[in-house]
C-alpha cells in the first residue's frame, strides 16, 4: 500500500477502493439495502429507467463528497484545524441527523408513507417517481458515511488535504464514485440486477426490518449528543422526536375538509416547528475537557489510560517504555468497533500489561486542536488513528520509528507489535 500511496494514481485508486468498502460499513449498509430494495420493487416496465435512478443517487453521493471537500479546503485555508467527520463535532448536526434517521425509521416501520402529501407540493414531489428521493438518498449515504473510516480512506484523505484544491477534489470525487458505484451497477447492468431476488411478500418484512438499524443509529446519535452536551441534549432530542411523531400522527388523522382539517395542519406544523426551533436556536454548551494535570513519568501505571496532551505523550516517551496512542471519538463507529473487538479485550489488556505499555487516548468527540495537529503529523485527517512507539533498542537512546496501525484493527496486528520480543 505504501507504493500506491506515494503516487497520485495510486492514491486515486485507494480513494476509490475505500469508497467501495464504505458500503460494507454498519453506518452505510442499511442505506444501500434500502436502495437495493427499491430496485426489487420497481415494476418491469420501469427497469429501463433504473439507470436514471442510479445516476441521480451517484450525483447525490459525489456532489456531497465534493461539497464536504470544498468546505474542508476553505476552512483549512482559513486557518481552521479540522478533519474528516468534523461536522459530527457540532451537536446541532448530530441532533439533526438523529431526527432524520428517526423519521426514516418511522417510515420503514410503516408508521407513515412517503406518499403522505402536503398539498400541491407533496403531489408534485410524488410525481417525480422517486428521482428527488434518489438524489437525497445519495446525500444521506454520504452523511452517515462520515463517522466511518474504511480501509484505505485514511491514506487517501490524509493525502488529499495536503495537496492543491484540484487534486483534493479529485480524491474526494473518486471516493464518492466508489461509494455510489455498487448501486449504479445493480441498477444499470442486467447481469448484476439478476442477483436481486424476485418481488414478494418478503419485501415488506425486510423493509420493516431495515427500520431497526435506523433506530439503533438514532440511539447511538443521542448517546453521542449526551457525551457532547450532557443530559440536556438527550432531553431536547427525545422531546423533538416526540413532537415529530405527534405531528406525523396528526397529518395521518387529518379530516377530509373543513375547519378541523385546518386545525390539524396548524397543530402538526406547530409541533414540527418545535423540533426545528431546537435545531436552529438552542445553544448547546459543549462539555469542557477536564484540566489535564501533568504527571511524572514514574507514575504511569500499566493498563491505565491517560488523556492525550502533547506534554503527556512527551513524558511517556521519556520513560523508555513502549507507548500505544489511540485517537478516537464517540461518534466514530469504526473506533467503537475496534475498541470492543480488539483493544478492550482481555487478551489485549493482558498483552499491554505484560509489556508495560503506556496507554494514551485522545478523545476527538468535540473539537480539539491538539489532537487535530497530532493527526496531521501522521498525514491523517480523521479517526481512528493508532500509533505504537516501541521501546528503545538496547544500547540505543532513540526509539524506532513509530508504527502506524491499520484503521480496522485485528488481534493479529496487536500481536505483531510484540512478536520479536517473544
Amino acid at each position: 500500500m505504501e507504493s500506491l500511496s506515494s503516487t497520485f494514481p495510486g492514491v486515486l485508486f485507494l480513494a476509490f477502493l475505500g469508497g467501495v468498502l464504505l458500503n460494507l460499513m454498519p453506518c452505510v449498509f442499511p442505506v444501500l439495502s434500502i436502495k437495493a430494495l427499491s430496485l426489487v420493487n420497481m415494476p418491469a416496465q420501469e427497469r429501463k429507467r433504473a439507470v436514471i435512478h442510479g445516476l441521480l443517487y451517484m450525483l447525490g453521493v459525489v456532489g456531497s463528497f465534493l461539497f464536504i471537500a470544498l468546505l474542508l479546503i476553505v476552512l483549512l485555508h482559513s486557518g481552521k484545524q479540522i478533519g474528516w467527520g468534523f461536522q459530527f463535532q457540532n451537536p446541532s448536526v448530530v441532533l439533526f441527523l438523529s431526527f432524520l434517521l428517526f423519521v426514516i425509521a418511522l417510515n420503514l416501520s410503516g408508521f407513515f408513507d412517503v406518499e403522505l402529501r402536503l398539498g400541491l407540493f407533496g403531489k408534485a414531489l410524488s410525481e417525480k417517481q422517486g428521482y428527488i428521493k434518489d438524489f437525497c438518498t445519495g446525500i444521506l449515504a454520504t452523511l452517515v458515511a462520515t463517522p466511518c473510516m474504511a480501509p484505505f480512506t485514511g491514506v487517501a484523505l490524509g493525502y488529499a488535504v495536503t495537496q492543491p484544491p484540484l487534486v483534493a477534489l479529485l480524491v474526494f470525487f473518486m471516493m464518492g464514485f466508489g461509494l455510489a458505484l455498487p448501486y449504479v451497477l445493480l441498477a444499470s447492468v442486467p447481469s448484476f440486477g439478476r442477483v436481486l431476488p424476485k418481488p414478494g411478500a418478503w419485501m415488506e418484512t425486510f423493509r420493516q426490518f431495515l427500520a431497526f438499524p435506523m433506530y439503533a443509529s438514532t440511539i447511538w446519535l443521542i448517546w453521542v449528543l449526551s457525551k457532547q452536551v450532557g443530559d440536556d441534549g438527550v432531553l431536547i432530542a427525545l422531546a423533538g422526536m416526540l413532537s415529530i411523531t405527534f405531528s406525523i400522527w396528526l397529518l395521518k388523522k387529518q379530516p377530509a375538509c373543513g375547519l378541523r382539517r385546518v386545525f390539524h395542519f396548524l397543530f402538526a406544523f406547530l409541533f414540527l416547528g418545535f423540533a426545528g426551533f431546537q435545531l436552529v436556536f438552542f445553544h448547546f454548551e459543549q462539555k469542557e475537557t477536564d484540566c489535564k494535570v501533568a504527571i511524572m513519568p514514574q507514575t504511569f501505571n500499566s493498563g491505565q489510560w491517560y488523556d492525550y496532551t502533547p506534554y503527556m505523550l512527551a513524558q511517556a516517551l521519556k520513560t523508555g517504555r513502549p507507548v500505544f496512542v489511540d485517537m478516537t471519538a464517540d461518534w466514530c463507529i469504526t473506533c467503537k468497533f475496534n475498541e470492543k473487538r480488539v483493544i478492550e479485550t482481555q487478551k489485549t489488556r493482558d498483552l499491554f500489561k505484560a509489556h508495560e505499555v503506556i496507554l494514551i487516548k485522545g478523545d476527538w468527540t468535540n473539537e480539539n486542536p491538539e489532537i487535530t495537529a497530532y493527526l496531521e503529523s501522521f498525514k491523517r485527517v480523521g479517526v481512528p488513528l493508532y500509533i505504537y512507539y516501541a521501546a528503545p533498542v538496547s544500547n540505543q537512546e532513540e526509539r524506532p520509528e513509530p508504527q502506524l496501525l491499520p484503521e480496522i484493527l485485528s488481534a493479529d496486528a496487536i500481536d505483531a507489535l510484540f512478536e520479536e520480543l517473544k
